[in-house]
């Protein structure tokens, strides 16, 4: 009995059952160690927590690292090249600005958006770590999902879904990133450009953190330390 899977190929050849199996365990490893760094490391003490979120980190780069061995993934595919930012910025166009202008006419109208400096220091660094983030989600999590799903639909909406989840439990971030999370996952199985996601993740972050009130997002704050903001 043959083990590849009907009607799913990537770049025209067939996907093996083993391969996807694989791949998912590589998946939920990773979501399991972002997870423990949301929900376990932040009660313990200060050292415990440094060196707990060290080793942590560390397992997970080290198996990011040796799986995109194991795969033959180079740097356009995973995103760090050039080759892919003029489609990347040309398919993130249209929704970055439709959400921009949505979170600044929110904004304005409830008198909850202020342009000063803290505006600009977080617009100046939050790419930084959306780059960081966005690495995980669309290298790793987006392309081993299209190792198991194909490229499409399926494995768009399960980044998204991912995306969301390690944002829990605050609802609003949590629903936010689910839809940023489709449109980033879609820009970057057409072109695969993790630069023009930082800079588009970025800019919508500082616009969100600034534009809604506190009402509806108290903080940016997840996981075990989203309810102890909450509860003090």
């Amino acid at each position: 009995m043959s083990c590849v899977s009907k009607g799913i190929t990537v770049n025209g050849n067939p996907i093996v059952m083993l391969e996807r199996l694989r791949a998912a365990a590589q998946v939920l490893l990773v979501l399991f160690f972002i997870l423990l760094m949301l929900w376990s490391v932040p009660k313990l003490n200060d050292a415990a927590r440094f060196y707990s979120a060290l080793v942590i980190l560390t397992w997970t780069f080290a198996l990011m690292v040796m799986s995109h061995i194991n795969y033959h993934e180079g740097l356009e595919e995973l995103g760090f090249g050039t080759k892919h930012l003029k489609p990347a910025v040309k398919e993130l166009a249209l929704p970055v600005i439709i959400a921009a202008i949505i979170l600044v006419s929110l904004g304005l109208t409830l008198g909850t958006i202020h342009f000063r400096r803290k505006f600009f220091l977080q617009l100046a660094g939050i790419p930084i770590w959306a780059l960081f983030q966005q690495y995980i989600t669309q290298s790793f999590i987006n392309r081993r999902l299209q190792a198991i799903f194909g490229p499409g639909h399926k494995s768009t909406i399960l980044t998204a879904t991912i995306f969301s989840i390690v944002h829990l439990p605050n609802p609003t971030l949590t629903l936010a990133t689910a839809i940023a999370g489709y449109f980033w996952a879609r820009a970057f199985q057409r072109a695969p450009n993790l630069y023009a996601i930082a800079i588009s993740h970025g800019l919508l972050s500082t616009l969100f953190a600034n534009a809604m009130p506190k009402w509806i997002l108290p903080n940016m704050v997840v996981g075990y330390n989203y309810l102890v903001r909450m509860a003090s």
